[in-house]
């Protein structure tokens, strides 16, 4: 990815942050988001990008 993220990105990173943090609520590790399998390390890296970007 290049540039800042779209609007719909960083609204993408707070839903996959709110699915980490439900799945790590009920003692998962991980979770399929979106299709897509995610865990702490990509919750860490959206909630970085949303605070650089103002979120």
């Amino acid at each position: 990815m290049s540039g800042s993220p779209s609007p719909d990105e960083l609204a993408r990173y707070a839903r996959l942050i709110e699915a980490v943090e439900a799945a790590q609520a009920g003692g998962a590790g991980a979770v399929t988001f979106e299709g897509e399998m995610v865990d702490e390390a990509m919750a860490a890296t959206a909630r970085a990008l949303l605070v650089r970007h103002g979120r």
